[in-house]
This record gives C-alpha cells, structure tokens and sequence, in this order.
C-alpha cells in the first residue's frame, strides 16, 4: 500500500471588473498573476509535483494551472473536467476517485470554494480557510488507488500555504 499526496488548490484571485461576464469565463486580476507564480515557486522549493492536474473548466483555474507551469512547475497531464466547476465536497471527491490515475502518488485538484474549502476541512478534521491561491498537501497512508476514505486516521494535513503566508504583499480574501 502507497502513501499518496494529494494536493487541494484553490484557483489564484480572479476579475470582477466587468459584471457582464459568466462567472465561468471570469479571467485572473493583477493580483491573480502576481500570487500564482509565487505559488509556483513554493511548490518547487517543497519538492512538490503533480503527476496529474484536474482542473475546473473555468478560466480562472485554467489561468492559475498556466502560471503554475509558465513558472517552471511540471503541473503533469493537464486534466480539465466539467464537474469541479463550483463542485461540492463530495463531487471533487469523486472526481478524484474517477480521474486520479492509479499509479500517480502526488495529484494536484484546482477548484473553487466553497467545495475546496469544506473538503479541506472534512478531510484535516477541522476548519480549514482557503483564500484564493491557497493550498493544502494532504498525506494519505494505505492507499492503491484514489479512493479517500473522509474520515481516517490514515489522512494527514502536512501542508498548508497561502500567498499571504509567503509575501505580505500578497493580500489575500
């Protein structure tokens, strides 16, 4: 049986400047573009690399997954998929039994509040706050495939960042 890591990030700060745009379609902002490379470097200093991404289908995680990778970040194959657009806790959990390949030992999931944040903290067994661009390295013990047991002894919060964390400029919601 492997330990598996799997890793929580919620999307970088995206636009509200136009209010005629989807939500869907809502692109990052300029603080956006500034914290997700920053995010970028702390997952390279913590030896941390996805061997897949599943990643919502709205701009803004797709932009986040992009600045990950344009800042030297191997994000893996780049997995987009419909249902973690705004997904709740128990539909990113079945998405990552469907999705995470059997053999990767470190998956990264890219979605959207509150759905991330209310995983985070089923899973840490305890509240867990997920501004945007945060993320959370979770150590789970036992498993062969992707199917997380909620509530185990065998999950282990071992990580958890935010841009604020790593610069104090990075103002974070």
């Amino acid at each position: 049986m492997a330990t598996k890591t799997l890793i929580l990030m919620r999307h970088a700060k995206s636009s509200w400047s136009d209010e005629s745009v989807d939500d869907h379609d809502r692109t990052l902002n300029d603080r956006g573009r500034k914290t997700a490379p920053l995010m970028a470097r702390w997952f390279l200093d913590s030896d941390l690399v996805p061997y897949s991404t599943l990643c919502s289908t709205a701009k803004r995680t797709q932009q986040t997954a992009l600045f990950l990778s344009k800042n030297d970040l191997n994000i893996g194959t780049l997995e987009l998929i419909q249902e973690l657009y705004l997904a709740t806790a128990s539909t990113i959990l079945k998405v990552i039994e469907q999705h995470g390949p059997r053999q990767a030992n470190t998956l990264l999931v890219l979605g959207h509040n509150p759905g991330l944040e209310n995983l985070a903290s089923i899973l840490a067994g305890k509240p867990v706050i997920m501004p945007t661009a945060a993320v959370a390295v979770f150590r789970i013990e036992g498993l062969e495939d992707w199917k997380i047991p909620y509530d185990s002894g065998q999950i282990k919060l071992a990580e958890f960042v935010t841009p604020r964390l790593l610069d104090a400029t990075a103002d974070a919601d």
